[in-house]
């Protein structure tokens, strides 16, 4: 062990640096699962604060989790912010990591392992993967038997070095089995993510300068934010005038309708009913009191004087006379099969003249249209 002032390091396994152990404990939290980041860390700090008379001037908290991303992390390593400057100081420059000593010790799940420095008469402890401690002689009895007392049981021992009788004692009552080497208990020395528990590293610091790498960008976020809301409101403010300029006219639509269209009655879909009002309003138009009107009449032949093989010359109305059409067919045959086709209009159909001959190379045929009399 190598001494630096009151901070005694010595060389561990794989290029780390052991401190003691005694000079980091594990503290045990209770901390909800909902808790996350910045939160569990103020809340941890809160309760060891409180149950450990810990002066938050001078402690150093830092999360026991062996993956170094456990959010979930219900254990905390605590030390002495001098002691762990003193011992970054006397770490050599290629060190991997600078543990708490009983972390070095070989772990497994359900696995005790031990180490018993007579020399120093310190007993080292791993308890699991997720606790440990370094302790003298004396306290190390009333140490495991409240371990033993929390539970859960160990599956096996790992001992190294010479047998303590009271802890001895301590097993054999409580029944728990030995194992004779790290193999034959599947044990790893810091094979458990361990390095992630560097006392040079702040976890929190990460966190803190990326705090503090986006406190600059905080006011333009803010301004956008401000600017994107004013936005968002002048939109709406726009979507609720269209919708008020919507309701009224909606209801001038309604009021134009119920005068004008469907004066009772429910009103369930305005195109179609007004549609259907303004048809029937046509029809009725078209009606003259003796029948169809002029234009009405004419509209019902179009379709036959403008068939090939017949040419209209002239179309005029003569109250007296009714409709009269002058026609150019290609032959007297065409000129009876329009006059039958006429007929079939229900019109009443009147051959004023058939003639052919003159410079014409068809017929002539003037008629008079009337509507028929049922």
């Amino acid at each position: 062990m190598t001494l630096t002032g009151v901070t005694p390091t010595k060389a561990g396994p794989e290029g780390t640096t052991l401190v003691p152990g005694e000079l980091v404990p594990v503290l045990p939290l209770d901390l909800p699962v909902s808790l996350r980041g910045s939160t569990r860390e103020q809340v941890a700090r809160r309760q060891l604060e409180d149950s450990a008379s810990l002066d938050p001037n001078t402690a150093e908290i830092r999360p026991f989790a062996l993956s170094g991303n456990d959010k979930n992390w219900t254990r905390a390593l605590v030390a002495d912010q001098k002691l762990i400057i003193d011992w970054v100081a006397a770490a050599p420059s290629d060190c991997k990591a600078v543990l708490p000593d009983y972390v070095a010790l070989p772990a497994a799940s359900g696995l005790w392992s031990f180490r018993y420095d007579e020399a120093e008469e310190r007993l080292l402890a791993r308890l699991g993967l997720d606790d440990g401690f370094t302790t003298e002689i004396s306290l190390a009895p009333l140490l495991l038997e409240r371990a033993l007392s929390e539970g859960p049981s160990p599956d096996a021992i790992l001992w190294e070095g010479p047998e303590l009788e009271t802890v001895s004692a301590l097993f054999d009552t409580a029944g728990l089995p030995r194992v004779q080497n790290s193999q034959d208990a599947g044990a790893k020395i810091l094979g458990h993510g361990e390095l992630a528990l560097d006392l040079r590293k702040d976890p929190f610091a990460t966190r803190a300068h990326l705090r503090q790498a986006v406190l600059p960008w905080r006011w333009p976020v803010i301004i956008g934010l401000i600017a994107v809301g004013i936005w968002a409101t002048a939109q709406t403010v726009a979507v609720d005038a269209l919708r008020q300029e919507r309701d009224i006219v909606t209801a001038r639509t309604m009021d134009v309708v119920r005068a004008q269209f469907v004066p009772s009655g429910p009103v369930l879909d305005v195109r179609t009913q007004v549609s259907r009002v303004i048809s029937e309003a046509r029809a009725e138009a078209l009606l003259s009191d003796d029948g169809l009107s002029p234009l009405a009449l004419f509209g019902e032949t179009v379709d036959l004087i403008s068939a090939p093989g017949v040419t209209p010359e002239r179309v005029e109305y003569r109250e007296n006379d009714g409709l009269r059409l002058v026609l150019e067919v290609a032959d007297f045959a065409t000129g009876e099969a329009l006059v039958s086709a006429l007929g079939d209009l229900n019109l009443s159909v009147d051959v004023v003249r058939s003639e052919a001959g003159g410079e014409r190379s068809g017929v002539l045929l003037e008629l008079i249209l009337e509507t028929a009399n049922d």
